[in-house]
């Protein structure tokens, strides 16, 4: 890729907010953490990311309602969103909302970064 990669990952989970970002250290991904709706559209229009890594049962504002307000500003617009979820029935729903991609939890390292550098490469 030739240079670093922003990635944005909003998860109210801890434990998988230090799991990622863990898995992305030291790799061509640089990763910005928030944990629920609000912070995901504060960091998203500040940190202008190139992936974003979103949860879909955030407090504040669900995954959903996050990605729908974000189509409505013009700098993110056309940045890709991947859904996380342990909920596999949130897949069709996911990828009718303009997903990029769809994971299912618990996430695999080299399912993950797989999909990032797809998404990525597709929309650079």
């Amino acid at each position: 890729m030739g240079h670093m990669v922003k990635v944005l990952l909003v998860d109210d989970d801890p434990d998988i907010r230090a799991l990622l970002a863990n898995w992305l250290d030291g790799t061509d991904f640089e990763v910005v953490l928030g944990a629920d709706g609000y912070q995901a559209l504060q960091f998203a229009r500040a940190e202008m990311p190139d992936v974003i890594l979103l949860d879909i049962n955030l407090p504040a504002a669900k995954g959903f309602v996050v990605h729908h307000r974000m189509k409505s500003i013009p700098s993110l617009q056309n940045v890709p969103v991947v859904y996380i979820s342990s909920d596999r029935t949130a897949e069709k729903r996911a990828l009718d909302a303009g997903a990029a991609r769809f994971l299912p939890k618990p996430l695999e390292r080299e399912s993950l970064m797989r999909t990032l550098r797809e998404v990525y490469d597709q929309s650079s």
